[in-house]
């Protein structure tokens, strides 16, 4: 696979798109639930505004014709789940929950 693309009208946070990206796959979205707080615009993907089949395909096609671009867009979306969805950083941000629950109730 050289581009994952995602044309949801209504999303959540699809782990696919994690996936891909932690792949060093560029991505091609649809603006639509936690996929902007994901995709940085035209730093690891496209973000396109919803029901644009048109502008999917360009930055599709865009994508497919500069390997240079694909590279970067890929590289960067590992970084962001390297940096924020990390297995480390999870555990991390669930012990940080538990110790902030057990200091409020103890209290």
């Amino acid at each position: 696979m050289d581009v994952y693309m995602n044309s949801s009208l209504f999303e959540g946070l699809p782990l696919a798109l994690l996936e891909s990206m932690a792949m060093k796959l560029p991505v091609v979205a649809t603006k639509v639930g936690g996929i902007p707080d994901v995709v940085s615009d035209n730093r690891s993907g496209f973000l396109v505004r919803p029901l644009s089949a048109d502008q999917l395909a360009d930055r599709v096609l865009y994508l497919f014709t500069d390997e240079t671009k694909r590279k970067e867009f890929g590289a960067a979306g590992r970084s962001i789940v390297e940096e924020r969805f990390s297995m480390k950083r999870m555990i991390r941000q669930m012990e940080n929950l538990y110790s902030h629950v057990l200091e409020n109730s103890i209290n």
